[in-house]
């Protein structure tokens, strides 16, 4: 690789930087935005992938966000590149935020009273180790699948927000890019 480092960061360093940039969170977002914007794509393309992925991250599966978000990419004629860029929105600061909030909402669904609503937090801590990994689904299930339900909207939401934006987003730097070339092209010819 050309820009390979020389020497390789341990794991646990890698991890922490993942979870907590050191290059500061602005940084990694102008970084990821740059990134997904400057993509080879049309405009939908990169919109539509980058949209798959932020919405697949809004499901409480973590390790099938990529598959979700492949899936629905292809089913959008959406870019692959962008849509695992997009599940950068699902991280570990995140995914407490976007399963309370899918607990609610697919509680309110549901038509649970809202103190059950509000019961996410003693819920969690009242699953044992024991419970979830014995293979008893009698506590878990109803949290996930009231999860599962509270999420479609969200992710739904969050689909359209991030499609409008980034499409927005690529449609302009795409614009801006040809607008140079084309200035350059005019510039060589005149020369």
């Amino acid at each position: 690789m050309v820009f390979a480092r020389r020497s390789h960061r341990p794991l646990t360093l890698r991890i922490k930087e993942f979870v907590w940039p050191s290059s500061g969170f602005k940084r990694a977002f102008a970084y990821l935005a740059k990134r997904v914007t400057s993509l080879k794509a049309s405009p939908h393309s990169i919109a539509a992938g980058f949209a798959s992925g932020a919405a697949a991250s809004c499901f409480p599966l973590i390790g099938l966000h990529f598959l979700l978000s492949f899936g629905l990419a292809w089913c959008l004629r959406g870019s692959m590149v962008a849509a695992a860029l997009g599940t950068a929105v699902g991280n570990p600061l995140t995914f407490p935020i976007l399963f309370a909030a899918a607990y609610r909402v697919g509680a309110i669904i549901r038509g649970e009273e809202a103190a059950n609503a509000g019961a996410v937090d003693q819920a969690g801590s009242e699953l044992a180790a024991e419970e979830i990994f014995s293979g008893s689904l009698e506590h878990a299930w109803p949290l996930f699948t009231t999860t599962m339900i509270g999420a479609t909207p969200i992710a739904l939401a969050t689909f359209a927000a991030f499609y409008l934006l980034v499409r927005w987003s690529a449609a302009k730097v795409q614009a801006t890019r040809r607008e140079r070339l084309a200035s350059r092209a005019l510039r060589g010819c005149s020369a």
